[in-house]
């Protein structure tokens, strides 16, 4: 059987990929965004628990996050598919920003509490729950185009996915690994 490919654009390296402007600027937004937001969540974490003590406290920090982004799913979705992405993506980036920057003043002055910690977790989860599908439905508006299609699968991957003769049906090739006896 013939193969069909899957764009009709030859596929390109990745350093060819690397070497176009948009998206390396791109890559390296999203990868300092999703780095900054990892120190955030840690740096809550330990802040909410210095101040209280109480791994529950901890877990709700988790939780607090988490829930806008279980709620808007389908609201941030659709505001990634009706509005300018870029624009979006600025503005959650600008929230997360002003509510770092929040935390850091209040910190510094003392004024820090518990509810200011909730509240400004809950800001940055909404933020996060519209900048993450936003920058995914960005990629393809920046990449050179079909250069971000994923590749067609390598001779050698086909020849392992087919069945072995020899085989029940389902069965795998692959054998199992050696176990040490147990003393």
């Amino acid at each position: 059987m013939p193969e069909q490919p899957i764009s009709e654009n030859p596929p390109v390296s990745a350093g060819a990929l690397l070497g176009h402007r948009a998206f390396l600027f791109f890559l390296l937004s999203r990868s300092l965004s999703r780095f900054s937001s990892q120190i955030a969540a840690v740096a809550i974490g330990w802040q909410i628990y210095d101040l209280t003590g109480s791994a529950f406290d901890l877990g709700m920090v988790g939780l607090v996050q988490f829930l806008p982004t279980a709620f808007l799913v389908f609201v941030a979705g659709h505001a990634a598919d009706r509005y300018e992405r870029k624009r979006v993506v600025q503005l959650c980036q600008l929230v997360e920003a002003a509510t770092a920057l929040y935390l850091a003043i209040i910190t510094y002055v003392g004024a820090v509490g518990e509810v200011q910690i909730f509240i400004a977790t809950f800001v940055l989860g909404i933020a996060g729950a519209f900048e993450s599908p936003t920058t995914a439905a960005l990629l393809p508006l920046i990449a050179p185009q079909g250069r971000c299609s994923a590749p067609p699968p390598s001779p050698a991957v086909r020849r392992r996915s087919r069945p072995s003769p020899g085989l029940p049906s389902g069965a795998s090739p692959m054998r199992s690994p050696r176990t040490l006896p147990m003393p």
